[in-house]
């Protein structure tokens, strides 16, 4: 019963002191709703390959608003300026890659509503 009392009386006290409210229930569940949906990916396909393809991969998007952009980026390991290159806009991205192309690191951009979610996928290339 003295607890209860010292909260109450803490509580009774921030509100005087000017401090701001404790959220109502409703309040913390609205918050809590709008952080679980934050937007998430991963993506799936090969992470090695032993032949010229083409290969595919997948994104799999969750959270957000429900609707979704895709961008797809592949960065070479023989590039010496490591540099990203838009390979496509859709759910998923293919295409073939030869022997001498080497090793390479994917990576998705998924935006929904005002929310970005980044996923990378490395790939060996054994052929």
């Amino acid at each position: 019963m003295k607890r209860i009392a010292l909260v109450l009386l803490l509580a009774s006290g921030l509100a005087s002191a000017g401090a701001a409210p404790l959220p109502s229930g409703a309040e913390r569940g609205a918050a809590s709703a709008r952080a679980a949906r934050a937007a998430s990916v991963y993506i799936d396909g090969p992470y090695e390959l032993y032949g010229r393809g083409p290969h595919t991969w997948e994104a799999f998007p969750s959270g957000g608003n429900g609707t979704f952009a895709y961008q797809w980026e592949i960065r070479w390991d023989l590039d010496p300026n490591g540099t990203w290159i838009t390979t496509g806009t859709d759910k998923t991205t293919s295409f073939t890659v030869e022997d001498y192309m080497g090793d390479f690191e994917l990576r998705v951009r998924v935006t929904s509503g005002t929310d970005v979610a980044y996923a990378g996928w490395y790939v060996n290339n054994m052929q």
